[in-house]
C-alpha cells in the first residue's frame, strides 16, 4: 500500500489487530524509559513475537525481512564484517552475490551502522531484516559464543547449556 507518506509501526500493528492503543501507549512510554526502539518495547512486554515484529517493520520500511532459525551463514562470508563491528551493530553478513554484500540487520534505520560496514567492507550493500535476538544467536554461532569459549577453554560445557558429554 504505497501512500507516499511512511507509516508509523504502532499504526500497522493496530491496523493488523496486534496490539491496542493502550498497549501502544504502554510500549511508547517504555520506549521513553529506555531508549530502545518500539519494536523491541513491544515484544519485551509480550505484546507481539519478534516475527509480528518483523512483518510490520518490512512492511514500514519497505524491505525484505528473513528469520534465521534454519539459515546457514558460510564462514567465508561471515568474516567480511569483524566480530567487533557486527556485534557493535547486530548485524550478520549473508551471502555475497559479485559486488553485492546481502546483511542482516535488526535496526536498517541505523545510518551509522550502514556507514561503518560500507568502510570496513568497501562493497555493495542489501539490507534484510532480521530478528535482533537471531542475529545474536548467529553471531554465537559463527564466531563463538560465551557456552563455546566455556568449553574451549575448560574442555567442559557452560552452567545450563544443556551440553552433555557423558562425564
Amino acid at each position: 500500500m504505497a501512500t507516499g507518506k511512511k507509516r508509523r509501526l504502532g499504526e500497522i500493528l493496530i491496523e493488523k489487530g496486534l496490539i491496542t492503543e493502550e498497549q501502544l501507549g504502554e510500549g511508547l512510554e517504555r520506549q521513553a524509559e529506555t531508549g530502545e526502539h518500539l519494536g523491541r518495547a513491544l515484544v519485551e512486554l509480550g505484546y507481539v513475537s519478534d516475527y509480528e515484529w518483523l512483518e510490520a517493520t518490512s512492511e514500514q520500511l519497505d524491505i525484505p525481512y528473513l528469520t534465521l532459525s534454519n539459515y546457514i551463514i558460510s564462514p567465508d562470508v561471515a568474516h567480511l564484517i569483524s566480530e567487533k563491528l557486527a556485534r557493535k551493530h547486530n548485524v550478520i553478513p549473508l551471502f555475497k552475490i559479485e559486488d553485492t554484500l546481502t546483511v542482516g540487520i535488526s535496526a536498517p534505520s541505523n545510518v551509522v551502522a550502514i556507514d561503518d560496514l560500507s568502510r570496513q567492507t568497501n562493497i555493495e550493500m542489501e539490507l534484510v531484516l532480521c530478528s535482533e535476538k537471531e542475529i545474536e544467536q548467529a553471531l554465537d554461532e559463527v564466531y563463538g559464543g560465551s557456552d563455546d569459549l566455556c568449553q574451549r577453554i575448560t574442555g567442559d560445557s557452560a552452567p545450563g547449556s544443556g551440553y552433555r558429554d557423558g562425564r
